[in-house]
């Protein structure tokens, strides 16, 4: 074998690598997506178990119309959250020894 068949046998085996390389990290960035969306249904049903109002918003066309139909959706979850940032310093108060 030459010196050139060598070089482009070790070529075709960077290339081999680097394409199999990529084909991980797309399955494993596949996968990601596909827990991180799972995630999100399972989230997306507890908070409707749990605030069935949620159900009277319905889903528009558009990202604009989305924002507009459920911005008031999203401030009543801004106050769940301030009060379980509350919650949390309460917790914190009763932990800490005096």
């Amino acid at each position: 074998m030459t010196a050139e068949e060598r070089i482009a046998m070790t070529r075709r085996k960077v290339e081999q690598y680097e394409h199999q390389q990529l084909l991980r990290e797309n399955r494993n960035r596949e996968a990601e997506s596909k827990i991180e969306l799972r995630r999100k249904i399972l989230i997306g049903e507890m908070f409707i178990k749990h605030f069935p109002i949620a159900l009277q918003f319905t889903p528009g066309r558009t990202s604009d119309e989305n924002e507009q139909i459920f911005k008031p959706l999203d401030a009543y979850m801004e106050a769940l959250a301030e009060c379980q940032q509350s919650y949390l310093k309460m917790e914190d108060a009763m932990i800490q020894p005096h």
